[in-house]
């Protein structure tokens, strides 16, 4: 990705661990390191990349014995939220820890609650884990694609003057493709910039993304929109 340097090591992701002296005195830092060392021995630390050499923005990867993949998302400057998601046939999925800010009893609190309730995570993934696959079983219809659409294009859809998108993925309905598809093919082209988008009289092509937070952000959307809507898939 771009403009992210790799940090192989866990020593190395604790050098970057420094709040900025910018923050108010209110801030309650929250350091990924001692995440890590909650969620032992049930996952074990691969690696941590840091978004832009000299500052703490910053990802870390964590693995279990099943091969399943938490990213946590994090920084100590205010610029991001905390952020844990389950990696998912390249999907990140929300496993309701999503943007805590660092102020506040939630924070304060946030460590103790995740030692005495780290089991919920094993379980949401459980859960998440079954949902894609029934995802990969369910033929797509016109049922479902305005609600993920929508998720998708959420920033668009909300701007002023906004009219439509065109989500060319919708073409592929009459081929048959699962749900899975659908959602995978048509983050795939959000991100690559294949759609068109109009607002006011003015209908312009799209444009590709390379923000690692904005593709968290659609993916973690997309996910919750269709727990809201379609519970059935997470049972």
């Amino acid at each position: 990705m771009k403009n992210i340097v790799r940090t192989l090591t866990l020593e190395e992701l604790k050098q970057i661990e420094v709040v900025s002296p910018n923050v108010s005195d209110k801030y309650v830092p929250i350091y990924t390191s001692d995440i890590i060392e909650i969620l032992k021995p049930e996952f074990e630390f691969i690696e941590a990349c840091q978004f832009v050499k000299g500052t703490n923005k910053h990802y870390a990867d964590l693995i279990n014995k099943d091969g399943d993949i938490i990213r946590i998302y994090n920084s100590y400057d205010r610029k991001l939220a905390l952020s844990v998601s389950l990696v998912s046939d390249n999907i990140n999925i929300d496993l309701g820890i999503n943007r805590l800010i660092h102020i506040g009893g939630k924070a304060k609190e946030f460590t103790k609650l995740l030692e005495e309730t780290k089991d919920d995570i094993n379980e949401s993934i459980t859960t998440t884990k079954i949902a894609m696959a029934k995802f990969k079983t369910i033929p797509m219809s016109d049922k479902y694609t305005k609600i993920i659409s929508d998720a998708v294009f959420y920033k668009e859809v909300n701007k002023k003057d906004f009219v439509s998108y065109t989500n060319y993925t919708d073409l592929l309905i009459k081929n048959k493709i699962s749900v899975y598809e659908y959602i995978r093919i048509s983050i795939d082209n959000f991100y690559e910039g294949n759609y068109t988008i109009t607002y006011g009289d003015k209908k312009s092509k799209g444009r590709s993304t390379n923000s690692t937070l904005r593709k968290l952000k659609v993916e973690n959307k997309v996910m919750k929109v269709l727990t809201i809507n379609f519970p059935e898939f997470f049972l």
